[in-house]
């Protein structure tokens, strides 16, 4: 697991990441956590009064794997602290 990601971050966002939801770049610096198959109902979205869909850039992309493999790194260390 990296340290670049702390647990409660991951045990905010992983599930949701499993599901598929994906991290979107919406403007410069400020990422949202969007499902890509549904419109965007994010009111501070520069897009808000269009319907829309964000879709993950390449970067998005890596970014949105690297917190799901920590997530299920995590995921699997805690199991095995339970037994």
């Amino acid at each position: 697991m990296s340290d670049r990601y702390f647990e409660p971050f991951l045990e905010s966002f992983g599930p949701y990441i499993e599901q598929g939801w994906v991290f979107c770049s919406i403007r410069n610096g400020f990422q949202i956590l969007s499902q890509p198959d549904r419109d965007c109902t994010i009111a501070s979205c520069p897009l808000a009064e269009k319907v829309h869909r964000h879709r993950a850039t390449d970067e998005d992309s890596k970014y949105t794997v690297r917190v799901l493999a920590d997530w299920l790194a995590l995921k699997l260390k805690q199991s095995r602290d339970l037994n």
